[in-house]
Formats: structure tokens, sequence, C-alpha cells
């Protein structure tokens, strides 16, 4: 903790306990947002190559919003996080809309969430300064690689489907 402050994915915190639950608890409604989000793409999706690696990103973005809901509960916190991002509600939009082509879909996603590296190294990060908590510091390097394997998973479609 530097200059009375735990700092963790672009905020600062009072302590490394409350950035944990603040943090955890705004991936676990992420997290549970995407499960649902990738379900309803794959259950639309007619490319079927697409569609075997939506369901299985969707089973993982709901179980990460399971896991992160216990591990609240484990520290005695309540779930209370919100989805608030307006640019994440047009997408959102579109990855449910069955007369979008999957491969527009596709594009939006991956020109969305960027390079796998860059977008999962807050969350790298914020496990790697975690002293006390060894627990949800496990949780969130098991959490990054399946972050990391999703997007590059995504993108390596993007490039094999040409978008």
């Amino acid at each position: 903790m530097a200059d009375g402050g735990f700092q963790a994915c672009g905020g600062t915190y009072a302590s490394e306990h409350e950035a944990i639950a603040q943090v955890i608890d705004r991936f676990r409604v992420e997290e549970a947002a995407g499960g649902m989000l990738f379900g309803v793409w794959a259950d639309q999706c007619k490319i079927p190559e697409l569609r075997g690696g939506l369901r299985i990103i969707a089973e993982r973005e709901a179980y990460h919003a399971r896991i992160f809901e216990r591990r609240l509960k484990d520290l005695g916190r309540e779930c209370r996080a919100e989805l608030n991002d307006p640019k994440g509600s047009d997408l959102a939009a579109c990855l449910v809309d069955p007369d979008v082509a999957d491969t527009v879909k596709l594009k939006r996603f991956n020109d969305f969430i960027g390079d796998a590296a860059v977008t999962t190294r807050p969350i790298r990060a914020f496990g790697d300064a975690i002293a006390e908590d060894v627990e949800t510091k496990a949780a969130l390097a098991l959490f990054v690689e399946d972050e990391f394997s999703t997007i590059s998973w995504l993108r390596r479609m993007g490039d094999r489907l040409g978008v």
C-alpha cells in the first residue's frame, strides 16, 4: 500500500481488503452479464466452430461470477455492484441481436476488448499485489488466465474468419 491507498484496476482503495471486495464484486457482475450474453450469442450463432467456443466462454464467464460471489460471501461482504457501462451496453445489444451477423458481432467484440495482454494486465497486477488474501490471489491468477485465453481465442477466430 502506497500513500495511504491500495491501487487496483485503476482505483485507489483504503486497504487490500476493501480493494478485493469492490473489485471482485465488479468482476462478479460483469462476468454474470458476460455469461448471459455469450450464451445468447452461442444459441443464435450460425458458425459451428465459433458456436462451440462461445458455449465454453459462456460457461467460464458464469462460473467466474459464481466464484466471485462465493468469495464475497466468504469475506462477509454483500454483492452490490451493478453494470454501468454505456459502451458495454451498446456491445451487449449487438451480441444478442439475432439480426446481426456473427462476423459483425465478433469484430465488434474484438474491437471493444482489445489485445489480451493489455486487457488482462491490470487484473494480473492486482492479483500480484495482493499480500494477505492468498485465496483471492489464487482465484485471480486463474481468472486472468481464463480471460487471456478467451480474448486470444476470439481474436484468432476473427483472424480465421477475416474480420
